[in-house]
């Protein structure tokens, strides 16, 4: 979403500007589309704006001409749009935040990104009403004030959950795959 200094304080109009860019942002381009299929948190936050309808016109022009990212299994490839790591960050409300400590910097976000939600207790494969009650708790302490982004370590922690979590789903996507 941008960068802030070191000891910046985030506040609601910080959480309102980074709603309305990404609200912006995934209306006006096919990653929205492609957002909405990409399950876990980034779904989520997409689905903020767009209705799901939004996936049935498949991928856009661009990624039929060689802008793409191929999925490939037995049956065969497909196409879709790309969700770089910095659109996947931008989806998730990340900012460079300066740790006072010469030009380093550290990655702070209203939402956990992408790799952890995906290695987190939460994620179990498919959106569920525990991932829905935690996602709306979260919405609600950003909007009364009582937080702010997150490093990737505290929400590491936040998220820590249940560490045979991201194992069961691992072992669960190769015993389907193994079946189809």
């Amino acid at each position: 979403v941008g960068s802030r200094p070191a000891k910046y304080k985030f506040d609601l109009a910080d959480f309102a500007a980074y709603e309305t860019l990404r609200d912006s942002f995934l209306l006006a381009r096919p990653q929205g589309r492609r957002a909405l299929c990409y399950g876990g948190i980034i779904a989520r936050l997409a689905r903020e704006t767009l209705p799901n309808s939004v996936v049935f016109p498949g991928p856009s022009q661009s990624a039929l001409q060689g802008d793409y990212e191929a999925f490939t299994d037995h049956v065969g490839s497909l196409v879709d749009d790309t969700l770089p790591e910095d659109v996947l960050d931008f989806i998730c409300g990340a900012y460079e935040v300066g740790t006072g400590i010469g030009d380093q910097i550290a990655i702070r976000s209203w939402f956990p990104r992408y790799n952890t939600w995906d290695g987190s207790g939460l994620n179990v494969g498919h959106w569920n009403d525990e991932c829905e009650e935690w996602y709306l708790k979260r919405r609600d302490e950003i909007l009364a004030g009582k937080t702010k982004p997150l490093s990737g370590n505290e929400w590491r922690q936040k998220l820590r959950m249940t560490r045979h979590a991201p194992k069961l789903v691992f072992q669960m996507n190769k015993a389907a795959l193994s079946f189809l």
